[in-house]
């Protein structure tokens, strides 16, 4: 099985999800016919640059800040998907594009393929995560206590 956010880019963490969208209300994953999402998301510095590498899909962005939500810390809640990032739905871009996407800030990001010709086993066969030079230098957003 997979574990969570470790900084890993999508060469390493992209398999796609068959059949799986992001509800652009709470960023869980839910089932959509025709969609491709990867379902750990992956880390994201700003600079970093997500291009389209292929003709005819298009994609959008989930972005998740690494944060936890109090809740989940001083409570015994549980987010569903085990997830300790908190979904921020005014980063995430809910606009289907074919476009490149340069992100601005830190964080983590699902992303969500629809359109391809044959079902991808990979999401990094249709996209690509050039690293800016922050992405290169730096470790891992999360505290060392998490």
């Amino acid at each position: 099985m997979r574990t969570g956010f470790d900084g890993r880019y999508p060469e390493d963490a992209w398999e796609a999800e068959r059949g799986t969208g992001v509800d652009p209300r709470t960023g869980l994953l839910t089932p959509r016919e025709g969609e491709y999402t990867n379902f750990e998301p992956f880390c994201v510095r700003a600079g970093d640059v997500l291009v389209l590498k292929a003709e005819g899909p298009e994609y959008r962005t989930s972005f998740y800040m690494p944060e936890t939500d109090p809740a989940l810390v001083y409570t015994y809640c549980y987010q569903p998907e085990a997830n300790w990032a908190r979904y921020c739905p005014e980063r995430s871009d809910p606009d289907w594009k074919k476009n490149m996407t340069v992100f601005d800030t830190d964080g983590y990001v699902r992303v969500t393929v629809r359109g391809t010709a044959a079902p991808p086993e990979s999401l990094s066969g249709l996209l690509i995560l050039e690293k800016g030079a922050r992405s290169r230098d730096a470790g891992d957003m999360w505290p060392s206590w998490i």
